[in-house]
């Protein structure tokens, strides 16, 4: 008893996220906070100067990513990162701010569903971006709210649902065609669940309806995630076909109101994010945008009944793994997916969610 006493101080002394006051100059920092006090639908959109200096900023640094420290903010610990993606802007403008595309479907390793709140603005705006000509003649902006439901984490296990104030912002500076997206958690998530990532390049996920963690010590831990933002740069230069990407994200999660994010976390969390991402933008069988919201309709349009059955042999196949796995074989995960029960487990939107993203897997796995 006392070993696994100790155990579990060391493992929540070293899980407590220490802040940083971070390296970015004071004047990146304020335009960080404009752009992100901007969220909001009852506020005014940043000015082009705003934009500007971020944008100036991140077009000037040829240092590596990590030598770049945003300061820790009361919604998390800050990271930045940068990459390149090799598609054109408008291909990611018209996957990814297209409503009627499944965010789910182009971020698959990220998120498990999305949807957006009725009234918001994107759901009636999107075609001033997805109909735009590059470079536009001035700026164009949206906002909207979004709910989300996440993949299980990398490092607990946990996956949470919560709202995010969005903002989208489309224009120009020096010739580079810019979209900013940027999002915002005004409330805390629900209580972390357990989940379990089976193949994360597979897209294979388990979810259970059990609050709590994978963590030794600390399955009974009810967390929560506290705060989150991101301010996200996507930039095609003049005569590039390529697209470079920026990203300042902060994150605040725990249990009793102690943030454990670490920087690390939210940087594999990042480029988890983005792999996901690049499988499906990148690959040369890409399904294209009306095929993807044809096959969401025609799930959309099936009895319930039916798609259980659809999705039965994904569920047996997990099902026959988790026999000889060392952590679905055991306790809840054993309990879920015995005797076909996982299919029961979920909603009518969870197995939607599921058949899309084995629909876009198999498309873009195909060999042409």
């Amino acid at each position: 008893f006392l070993s696994s006493y100790i155990s579990l101080a060391l493992l929540i002394s070293y899980a407590y996220a220490q802040p940083t006051k971070g390296n970015l100059p004071q004047d990146i920092e304020n335009a960080l906070t404009k752009i992100l006090e901007a969220t909001p639908k009852s506020n005014p959109a940043p000015s082009v100067k705003t934009l500007d200096t971020i944008t100036d900023f991140l077009l000037s640094k040829t240092q590596s990513s990590k030598k770049i420290q945003p300061k820790t903010r009361p919604y998390g610990n800050g990271i930045f990162y940068k990459t390149s993606i090799n598609v054109p802007l408008k291909t990611i403008i018209e996957y990814t701010l297209n409503p009627n595309v499944p965010v789910e479907s182009v971020l698959p390793t990220s998120l498990r569903k999305n949807s957006w709140v009725k009234g918001s603005e994107i759901l009636s705006k999107y075609k001033n971006f997805t109909e735009a000509k590059l470079p536009p003649e001035s700026m164009i902006v949206a906002k909207g709210v979004e709910h989300e439901e996440i993949t299980p984490d990398f490092s607990s296990g946990c996956y949470y649902s919560y709202f995010l104030d969005r903002l989208f912002i489309l224009y120009t500076y020096n010739g580079a065609n810019v979209l900013y997206t940027i999002s915002f958690m005004p409330e805390y998530s629900t209580v972390g669940k357990r989940g379990y990532i089976v193949n994360d390049n597979q897209w294979s996920y388990v979810y259970t309806p059990v609050e709590g963690t994978n963590l030794t010590f600390l399955s009974w831990a009810k967390t929560y995630m506290y705060g989150s933002a991101s301010v996200s740069a996507y930039i095609q230069q003049p005569n590039k076909e390529t697209t470079d990407f920026f990203i300042f994200k902060w994150t605040k999660a725990g249990w009793s109101g102690t943030n454990v994010v670490k920087h690390s976390h939210i940087t594999n969390g990042v480029i988890r994010f983005m792999d996901g991402f690049k499988q499906v933008i990148e690959s040369p069988n890409r399904p294209n945008i009306k095929s993807i919201i044809g096959k969401h309709k025609e799930l959309s349009s099936t009895s319930s009944e039916k798609l259980k059955k659809e999705f039965y042999p994904h569920a047996k196949k997990l099902s026959e793994a988790a026999k000889k796995h060392s952590t679905l074989s055991k306790g809840i995960f054993k309990e879920a997916l015995k005797d076909n029960n996982y299919p029961i487990l979920l909603t009518r939107e969870d197995i939607i969610s599921e058949l899309l993203k084995a629909h876009i897997k198999s498309q873009i796995n195909h060999q042409k």
